[in-house]
Parts: C-alpha cells; structure tokens; sequence
C-alpha cells in the first residue's frame, strides 16, 4: 500500500471568482484553505521526521520475536489485521512458527514503519502479555546495541 496525498487546491483568481460566487464560493475556498493546511501539516511532518529505521522491527529479528508471540491471532486482530488476512496465513502455514513469522512479516509489509517494537510491545501489554511485551523490548534494546556497535 502507498502512501499518497491528493491536493485539490480551488483557483482564487479573479477571473473564477464568477464561477464560485457566494456561499459555495466561501465554501470551496474554506475547503481549498482546509486541504492546504492538512497537507502542509502531514508534509511536514513526514518530510521533516528522522531518516531512521529505530523502532521499525528488523527483519533479522522476526523469528525471535516470533517465539515470544502467545495467540499471534489475537495480536494480529489488534494490530488491524481482517479476518481473512488471519485465515489465509493459517492456511498457507502449516507449522505455527511459521504462521507466527508469516504474520509478523505482512504487519511489517503493510504497516512500514508503523510496524515498531513498541506497537508490538503496547498491543502485548493490552492483552495482559506484560513478560511478552517485556521480552520484546528487550529484543530491540539488543539491537540498538547490534547498531552502535
């Protein structure tokens, strides 16, 4: 899935103004106004953020975390994951590990950098997981040493 902003910005030149005259006018130009500042917001905020990867789970971390995951469906539901989603990788994946790596690996795919330890680790800690969640971060913790080092 891709990230993408349409902007539709309404022209404010004098020779449309004819065209958007009065309250729908006002409207369209409250609307264009609108648009402009949630876009330059979330553009922003995108453009702006550190080019870093800490937090986005490592793919050389997925079959460790993979072993901490208790009821992985579960977890899969309150990270968004369908129904169908849940089935299709139960079905393709005979051996639980497996569905359990295949699960983590689709999260990480459609999330991106949403997909963090810590999500992991706060959907965990909802569930009452906290030594899951626990282990999860200190998963990361060793791999922000890795990363120093």
């Amino acid at each position: 899935m891709s990230n993408r902003i349409l902007l539709i910005v309404f022209s404010n030149e004098k020779s449309n103004t004819h065209l958007y005259g009065g309250p729908v006018g006002r409207a369209l130009r409250h609307l264009r106004d609108a648009l402009i500042e949630v876009c330059t917001a979330h553009f922003l905020r995108f453009a702006l953020a550190p080019r870093t990867n800490r937090g986005k789970i490592r793919d050389a971390d997925i079959t460790r975390i993979a072993g901490e995951l208790p009821q992985w469906q579960i977890v899969a539901s309150n990270l968004g994951m369908g129904q169908l989603d849940i089935e299709d990788i139960e079905n393709n994946n005979t051996a639980p590990a497996d569905q359990r790596k295949s699960f983590l690996r689709r999260w990480i795919r459609r999330d991106g950098k949403a997909a963090t330890y810590e999500r992991l680790s706060e959907v965990l800690e909802s569930l009452g997981e906290q030594g899951a969640a626990e282990k999860i971060r200190e998963i990361e913790r060793t791999e922000r040493i890795g990363e120093k080092n």
